[in-house]
């Protein structure tokens, strides 16, 4: 359980509607797709920006509390589980397609962009994404690429890795 002080730290920077701490959601955020692997997080936040998460890595930085980050939470390896106990920074609700560059071969998102709904904006312009995790309905481009998410056409296409150019990344002392 988070310190209450701690605790108003982080709803100041997210507000009260989008940190959880009361037992249902600890619960449902102590596991994701892994069967029989579960663990109890301290909180559960849902950032809407980059500065929000990181005022929220900062705040974790300061007190030792660990991050574990989740998008949707269907991996298969145990990724999103706070094993340590921690923060759960669910990043669902950063979830925008920002541009796709036709002419670069390129697309901007926040890592909450749906997988599917990715596919489906790439088609839309004439072009192909490769990668096709099997939980693609559901899963989040930030997850397919903090976890390596590949699919079927992986042995032919590559994987998620072999997609990303650039990203921004979040530090104790900033974002990146």
């Amino acid at each position: 359980m988070l310190d209450s002080v701690i605790r108003k730290q982080f709803i100041t920077v997210v507000g009260e509607k989008w940190f959880k701490d009361d037992p249902e959601s600890l619960v449902s955020y102590s596991y994701d797709a892994t069967p029989l692997y579960q663990a109890m997080p301290d909180g559960v936040i849902f950032p809407a920006s980059t500065q929000e998460v990181s005022n929220i890595v900062k705040i974790c930085a300061q007190h030792r509390i660990p991050v574990i980050t989740r998008g949707a939470g269907s991996n298969l390896c145990g990724g999103t589980i706070p094993l340590q106990g921690g923060l759960v920074v669910v990043m669902t609700r950063m979830n925008k397609l920002l541009e796709i560059d036709a002419d670069n071969l390129t697309a901007s998102f926040e890592c909450g962009l749906n997988t599917k709904q990715f596919h489906l904006a790439v088609e839309r312009t004439g072009l192909f994404y490769p990668p096709d995790p099997s939980s693609m309905i559901i899963c989040t481009m930030g997850g397919n690429i903090a976890l390596g998410a590949g699919g079927l056409r992986g042995l032919k296409y590559g994987t998620t890795k072999d997609y990303v150019l650039g990203l921004t990344a979040v530090l104790p002392m900033g974002a990146f």
